[in-house]
């Protein structure tokens, strides 16, 4: 038998009994109650029930983990779940938020922080918050009911948060390169009217932010007004989402799916549907857009409206269907915009070029080019008001519709060629 000499014997107890000692220094073992500041990566044993803010950061490079565990507010004003306030690398994970202002807030540089998987109810103003930070990634979380505050002031825009109109299920305010991705969200309110202020203000928010990308989130029933509103932006990509509608098809009460202030930005691929009037709604000072490959369809007005000095966008190889006014409307004085490879069918109008019944007499639309489109079994193909000068309408197709292939309602100065037009 070979002897192990004493000092390696001693080594191995040595660490041995290091191994426990490790462990519980790199865990925490405090327990968590409402009104901590949180400095070190935390895991939730129990639930909490809170009157005020019942987490706020202490320190950069933070997990806080709810482990499936719930934190619970009062429902009074300005409390937050977690609450950010410049600290970096901070990931909020796993936990149930219900009856707070707020249930997760970046702000001021909380930079390169995650919301992940959390599901969240019954917040007043928002259910996570981004203010003034970059590269925040919100994905898979799970947000209910968000509901209308009539406390505060109206109209100062959503990132005045005593604003009583500023609801969002995700509200992204002066941020940059933000992440949305795969989240779900749903209201269960009544439904009784567009403005009846039973849920949020919009299912996604995004103000004087740039870079965001929104992906793969799924917004059904979301609230009053929008599904996203998108407000003095650059360079967002907006792709794979899907707005408006419920798992079983039915309309739901919201305004638009995407309300659009926004430049270079992409929207793509989206599926909108149940819309109380637009499908996606772009106005001033919007320029240089591509709104590419969408399927739009149940739509109360217009499926894609772009409108008030709008130019240099495209709108190419949508399906629309079903629009009870224009599928595609370049309005109020839109210029240099480009609609081709577009299928739009069974509508009032297939393309509108200057009709705006909703703003008459409201300026030239001029330089818009309408190429390649299919147009079928609507009231109107193609249509040219008075306002539509100097547009460029070639290579489409308008088959079946009702009463014109292509109609001229007193327009001037449009080149008309080369289309296809049968059983008008």
């Amino acid at each position: 038998m070979v002897s192990q000499p004493k000092n390696k014997i001693n080594i191995i107890i040595f660490a041995f009994l290091l191994i426990p000692v490790v462990f519980l220094l790199s865990t925490n073992v405090f327990a968590v109650s409402c009104g901590d500041t949180i400095t070190t990566d935390t895991t939730l044993t129990s639930n909490l029930t809170c009157n005020g803010t019942a987490l706020t950061i202490g320190a950069d490079n933070i997990i806080i983990d709810g482990a499936g565990y719930s934190i619970t507010g009062n429902g009074s004003t300005y409390y937050y779940g977690v609450y950010d306030n410049g600290h970096t690398n901070v990931t909020v994970k796993n936990t149930k938020f219900d009856n707070f202002t707020i249930a997760i807030s970046f702000v001021n540089n909380s930079n390169n922080c995650i919301a992940f998987n959390n599901t969240i109810n019954n917040s007043k103003k928002a259910g996570i918050h981004v203010n003034d930070s970059i590269n925040v990634n919100i994905s898979y979380n799970h947000i209910y009911d968000t509901v209308w505050d009539s406390s505060g002031s109206d109209d100062n825009g959503f990132c005045d948060l005593s604003d009583q109109d500023t609801e969002a299920n995700i509200l992204v305010c002066y941020g940059n390169n933000t992440i949305i991705n795969n989240n779900y969200m749903k209201s269960s309110l009544s439904t009784s009217g567009i403005y009846n202020h039973d849920g949020s203000e919009a299912g996604i928010a995004i103000e004087n932010s740039n870079y965001t990308t929104a992906s793969h989130n799924r917004l059904y029933n979301t609230g009053d007004n929008y599904g996203f509103r998108v407000y003095y932006t650059n360079h967002d990509t907006y792709t794979y989402n899907l707005i408006n509608g419920t798992p079983d098809g039915t309309t739901q009460n919201t305004n638009d799916g995407f309300i659009v202030l926004s430049n270079y930005s992409n929207f793509s691929h989206n599926t909108i549907f149940g819309g109380s009037e637009w499908g996606i709604f772009m106005s001033y000072p919007s320029h240089t857009n591509y709104i590419y490959n969408n399927t739009i369809y149940n739509i109360n007005y217009v499926g894609i409206r772009i409108i008030n000095n709008v130019y240099n966008n495209t709108v190419d190889s949508n399906t629309i269907y079903n629009v009870g006014d224009v599928g595609i409307d370049i309005a109020m004085n839109s210029q240099n915009n480009t609609v081709k490879n577009n299928i739009i069918h069974d509508s009032n109008k297939g393309i509108g070029v200057g009709y705006d019944p909703y703003h008459p007499n409201s300026g030239l639309n001029i330089n818009n080019r309408i190429i390649n489109n299919i147009v079928y079994s609507n009231n109107n193909g193609i249509y040219l008001d008075s306002s539509a000068s100097n547009n460029i309408i070639i290579n489409n197709t308008a088959n079946y519709n009702k009463i014109d292939g292509i109609r001229l309602e007193h327009s001037s100065n449009n080149i008309i060629t080369n289309n296809n037009g049968s059983n008008n």
